[in-house]
């Protein structure tokens, strides 16, 4: 890097070719160590000190609060978490763009070609609502950049069931005895059994 002054304070921008061969440690919470070198005119070399930074080139990490395998009503609405490195190096929703996050729902490995993601309302409380969904398996595709310009997505597998359970009831005597055509004649004891299926269980 040669600068056009170097009289006055300048510039040393980082590029991705040299970037892509930082290998980070995330135990060291990924700090690299940067220092200058110099040569002058008569080829004698000398470097700065060395400075820690953190050095970022990964998305927001995204979850949805309340996610499980479970089913959900085709009105749930998921609430979404967006985290980051902060200005003071922490973890938190202040390293995130709020601005550009968007989702996207459909059903199969892959959207519809040309499918539109939908921006999430920057607001306290990040919601996505399903919208009225079919029933059956989706997918919930949320995308969005830290404040460096760091993107990333990630996807969120959902069930979607909005059918009442399926009932069943049978009467019988306490016994075990039959009771032909559900009309009761004796004064025995008689069991009432109600049976309760549903695809999200009960």
């Amino acid at each position: 890097f040669k600068p056009e002054n170097p009289s006055q304070k300048f510039e040393m921008p980082l590029v991705e070719d040299d970037t892509k061969n930082i290998h980070l440690n995330p135990t060291e919470g990924n700090l690299i160590r940067l220092y200058v070198k110099a040569k002058d005119v008569h080829g004698f070399e000398s470097q700065s000190n060395t400075n820690s930074v953190v050095f970022d080139n990964q998305g927001p990490e995204f979850s949805l609060l309340g996610h499980n395998d479970g089913y959900y009503r085709s009105d749930y609405v998921f609430e979404l978490r967006a985290t980051d490195l902060g200005p003071n190096g922490n973890i938190s929703p202040e390293g995130v763009n709020r601005e550009n996050l968007e989702y996207l729902i459909f059903e199969g490995d892959d959207p519809a070609p040309g499918a539109l993601g939908t921006k999430i309302v920057n607001a306290d409380a990040l919601k996505i609502p399903l919208g009225g969904q079919s029933d059956g398996e989706h997918t919930i595709r949320v995308k969005g950049s830290d404040t460096r310009g760091n993107s990333s997505e990630k996807d969120f597998l959902v069930n979607v069931s909005s059918k009442r359970p399926q009932l069943g009831l049978t009467i019988a005597y306490s016994d075990g005895g039959e009771i032909p055509s559900g009309v009761i004649y004796d004064s025995r004891n008689i069991k009432l059994t109600l049976k309760v299926t549903d695809v999200s269980g009960v």
